[in-house]
């Protein structure tokens, strides 16, 4: 059995939307006996309406850069949160900036900040006072007209004053800080030990830094010809879409086999 395990936004979605060519490698790969699971930063209620938009077959959804780990109902195997403290330092020692702030906990959203760029069933919410569940497992900060050099650097700092409790991404423009230790790597190896999942049988493939987890984890790492330099570094297969490493990699491995 092989199993994959993918990035959403930027890999299997562009803009939002699954074009058929994707779709239909993904099909043909489960229809193989193909195991599959989802790797994102997003939550669980906006990962279930894309699979119910599209009629998608998922095994494991792997939640907000891995702190949220939900079996393909929807309940939770595993769930770390941020202390609330650092939420609301590490938020206001970025306040100054203009950016879109969002809170998870994997089944509410909190909208603190701008615009979101995809829908959800975000509250939107004027002060953190505001929010009833306390368990944050993620906090994303979507950056505009900021260059990466800076991004980079606020990563940099948030993890040389929060380390102790999180650990900061980014991704492309956007920038999420999840619990410490928490990564999707760390997440699809929970899902592999709990299905007993040999790693020379699992392909995994995404598109910015918050992915290379899942790189380190697999000799069948895939990334894309347009990524930045720094995460085409860590991947060993450079495809230049997602079908393509379905169809032409994983499928054909599989009728090698048979």
């Amino acid at each position: 059995m092989k199993v994959l395990a993918s990035d959403l936004d930027g890999t299997l979605l562009h803009q939002n939307v699954l074009y058929d060519d994707n779709k239909n490698a993904l099909e043909k790969f489960i229809s193989s006996g193909g195991f599959f699971m989802i790797s994102t930063g997003r939550p669980y209620d906006s990962v279930d309406k894309l699979v119910k938009t599209y009629n998608l077959k998922v095994d494991y959804f792997v939640l907000l850069n891995g702190a949220l780990i939900t079996d393909k109902n929807g309940e939770a195997l595993f769930q770390e949160s941020i202390s609330f403290s650092n939420v609301e330092k590490i938020l206001e020692m970025l306040k100054e900036y203009d950016t879109i702030t969002s809170l998870q906990t994997g089944y509410e959203s909190y909208l603190l900040k701008g615009v979101p760029l995809f829908e959800n069933n975000f509250e939107k919410i004027n002060s953190l006072d505001e929010i009833s569940d306390k368990n944050i497992s993620l906090i994303s900060l979507i950056f505009k007209d900021y260059d990466l050099a800076e991004l980079d650097r606020i990563c940099e700092n948030i993890n040389n004053k929060f380390g102790n409790d999180v650990t900061c991404y980014r991704n492309t423009f956007c920038i999420d800080v999840v619990p410490k230790g928490c990564s999707k790597g760390e997440g699809v190896k929970f899902v592999c030990e709990r299905e007993n999942i040999d790693y020379s049988d699992l392909y995994t493939i995404g598109d910015s830094f918050n992915d290379i987890s899942m790189f380190n984890i697999t000799e069948n790492s895939f990334t894309f010809t347009e990524c930045e330099e720094g995460v085409k570094e860590h991947a060993n297969n450079i495809v230049d879409s997602f079908a393509e490493c379905v169809e032409d990699f994983i499928l054909n491995e599989v009728k090698s086999v048979q």
